[in-house]
């Protein structure tokens, strides 16, 4: 694990995204019981910061409270060379 990012959320986002561009993206719920929900993603773009055009795929598992907000959120997610098609980096 890493230390957090400085400047929290905000931080992150601003030195992450500005290397991004031509981003096609796709999001889905996969599945929901009770107060969990486990969410799928997959993008490829081009990212200056890793070299060129990437996929990444990946998974968020999130817990709701009563009033319908997000208390706990695990993310898993890998990222490959290349702009793979969408249904290769899209689970069946």
């Amino acid at each position: 694990m890493r230390a957090p990012e400085p400047g929290g959320v905000a931080g992150y986002l601003s030195r992450c995204f500005p290397d991004e561009s031509d981003v096609t993206s796709r999001f889905g719920v996969w599945a929901v019981s009770g107060s969990y929900a486990l969410t799928i993603y997959n993008a490829a773009l081009d990212d200056e910061a890793e070299g060129g055009e990437v996929t990444i795929a990946g998974c968020d598992v999130l817990r709701f409270s009563d009033e319908g907000l997000c208390i706990e959120q695990r993310g898993y997610w890998n990222i490959s060379p290349g702009r793979l098609s969408n249904h290769l980096a899209w689970p069946a």
